[in-house]
């Protein structure tokens, strides 16, 4: 099974190898009767399994559909007991899962419209290297349409969706559960609907393509990651009232609206090139953890009722308020970097800082009240106070 991302948002979790398969489900079996010209034809086309289901419905092991024929041949599966690969070109750990066809094999999905449940994972085109160049992507290019998929109820595993360009519309209608993370790499092309979805871990959205997310029924996840989406809100997650570890959003050019009043449950949030987000309201999240950088519009970061905090940066923004009135501790961590401040009045009730303390290159602020403010503290492992206003 595919293995899952939930531990971190990171782009480097995203190229963690596929799956871990055992020469088993990979390998024909070697003592088949190659007398049968059925299997001796099968066989020439590379080591993916017989895509063929018992009586049950069922399918033992992991699927892979490559070409518009593989899909066809699961007509009347109703469970993969395993995981399903939907890629002409499938690769895991890096290497061909299997033979390659051409991109214009598989142009539809048709052959899936009784499939309910996937025990494994849902792979839908794979690996970020494909996307460093975009003449080279050799995912599904020429799919065109996920409809047939939607009648699918259950993934165990993750649900992956990458390089599908083609596709201009996910709609998962009867998809209520993914045990492992919903994560879209350079996929789709406008929008993406789960309205029944109510269990997840992560959201975990690479890539501009998807302009708007809809998971109404969804709660509670473990963390949401969003980087160079054109996504322009959340509200598509109305329901959300818990972010359990992390909310990371970078270079989202066009998003705007961010309910973070709405969340009462987070340990990290991050923000990075996120121009059109004028105020962070963290009083409600009480994050251990907060890193607000090169945000282009924020002006105004309101941290009242949080106490205590491993990390609190705020770099090249044009903060000119920032109030964390009953910030006593900073574990680690405190900068205040490039910003549009005038007064450190917002850290008054700041007694230790951890291990460093970065107060530099803000215009507005007094060189002499940031080193008033720095002189307050004892045992300090780095600090650095300068380039501030002179006056």
């Amino acid at each position: 099974m595919i293995r899952s991302c939930t531990a971190g948002l990171t782009l480097a979790c995203l190229q963690l190898a596929c799956t871990e398969r055992g020469a088993a489900e990979m390998d024909r079996d070697s003592d088949a009767d190659t007398s049968d010209s059925d299997a001796s034809s099968s066989s020439s086309s590379g080591p993916r399994p017989e895509p063929a289901c018992g009586a049950d419905g069922r399918h033992a092991g992991t699927a892979f559909i490559a070409t518009n024929d593989d899909a066809l041949a699961l007509r009347g599966c109703t469970t993969i007991d395993g995981d399903l690969i939907i890629d002409p070109c499938p690769e895991c750990e890096g290497d061909p899962c299997g033979a390659c066809s051409p991109a214009d094999a598989l142009t539809s999905l048709q052959g899936l419209e009784d499939l309910r449940d996937v025990t494994g994972t849902l792979q839908i085109g794979w690996d970020l290297n494909r996307f460093e160049d975009d003449d080279e992507w050799r995912g599904p290019t020429a799919l065109s349409s996920l409809a047939p998929l939607s009648g699918l109820e259950r993934v165990g595993g993750d649900l992956w969706l990458a390089a599908a360009p083609s596709v201009t519309e996910a709609d998962f209608s009867s998809l209520r559960t993914v045990g492992g993370d919903v994560v879209s790499a350079h996929s789709f092309g406008s929008e993406a609907r789960f309205p029944r979805l109510a269990t997840a871990q992560s959201l975990i959205f690479v890539g501009r393509a998807w302009s708007e997310f809809s998971a109404p029924s969804l709660q509670s996840v473990d963390g949401v990651s969003l980087t160079d989406t054109d996504i322009t809100s959340l509200s598509g997650l109305a329901e959300l009232d818990a972010i359990e570890t992390s909310l990371s959003l970078s270079r989202n050019r066009l998003l705007a609206n961010v309910p973070f009043g709405a969340l009462p449950q987070l340990q990290s949030v991050g923000l990075s090139e996120v121009p059109l987000i004028s105020g962070v309201d963290l009083s409600a999240a009480h994050p251990r953890s907060s890193r607000i950088q090169r945000c282009a519009s924020v002006a105004v970061v309101d941290g009242g009722g949080i106490e205590s905090m491993d990390l609190l940066w705020l770099v090249d923004s044009p903060i000119v308020e920032a109030s964390f009135t009953d910030l006593q501790s900073v574990d680690d961590s405190l900068w205040i970097v490039q910003t549009s401040l005038s007064s450190l009045e917002g850290f008054s009730a700041v007694q230790s800082i951890g291990a460093r303390l970065e107060i530099v290159q803000n215009p507005n602020l007094c060189q002499s009240e940031a080193l008033a403010f720095a002189e307050r503290f004892e045992g300090i492992d780095w600090v650095t106070v300068e380039d501030n206003a002179d006056c």
